[in-house]
């Protein structure tokens, strides 16, 4: 449970960028762009929507030719550059082809810090707990980001995040309905009370980390 927790604290700590929740909402709006700003159909949107894949695609088949194996940290800081960068120039282009080509260096990108964290993660687990590493990973992105454009709202949740304690007990009522142990709660109150607070961007970091925490735990695995 040690473990589980220092990869979660660490991870809503560190994981995602706040560039990134900044300006990683242009797939979310393209039919918008498509049809007020760019004054294309269908197939324009179908164009739009396929580039940011056809460029991470092209990236991964770039990266499997040619690894990174220097200044790993600054790769990816640079790639939330770029992505920042390519995100801002797809919001202010009125050009089809600009747009489809911004959206295509979004993608190649994104999957060059997807690629770094993973490897990351990967690479600094020990073998018996990879893949319970990798499941938590993929809980504290699913809590934190969302699926696909779809995000949670937790604004219900910020009155409480700054009292560890209450924030747990909301969770096991609406989460767990109450089948969390007691000492499983005050295992994640006492790993979120290290966290910072008194900002709403640490009480999400807070909640995140709370709720991937309850999910991950052996309490809710076993009522699921």
């Amino acid at each position: 449970m040690t473990a589980l927790i220092f990869v979660v604290i660490a991870s809503v700590s560190v994981a995602t960028p706040l560039i990134y929740f900044l300006l990683g909402g242009a797939t979310a709006l393209l039919p918008i762009y498509a049809r007020d700003i760019l004054q294309t159909g269908p197939w324009g949107l179908g164009i739009l929507r396929a580039a940011p894949a056809v460029g991470a695609l092209v990236m991964t088949a770039v990266l499997a030719r040619h690894t990174i194996n220097r200044r790993v940290g600054v790769r990816m800081f640079q790639a939330v550059i770029v992505f920042g960068v390519a995100t801002v120039v797809f919001a202010v282009s009125q050009w089809m082809w600009l747009s489809v080509v911004a959206l295509a260096i979004l993608g190649a990108a994104d999957i060059v810090s997807v690629v770094i964290r993973f490897s990351l993660v990967q690479l600094a687990t020990p073998d018996d707990m990879r893949g319970r590493v990798g499941a938590v990973n993929f809980l504290q992105r699913a809590v934190s980001g969302g699926q696909g454009d779809l995000a949670a709202d937790y604004s219900s949740l910020l009155a409480l995040a700054d009292d560890a304690v209450a924030l747990i007990a909301e969770i096991n009522l609406v989460l767990a309905a109450n089948h969390l142990s007691a000492s499983t709660a005050a295992t994640i109150s006492s790993a979120v009370t290290t966290m910072a607070s008194g900002t709403d961007p640490n009480r999400l970091k807070r909640i995140y980390a709370s709720l991937t925490l309850a999910l991950a735990s052996p309490d809710f695995v076993v009522l699921k």
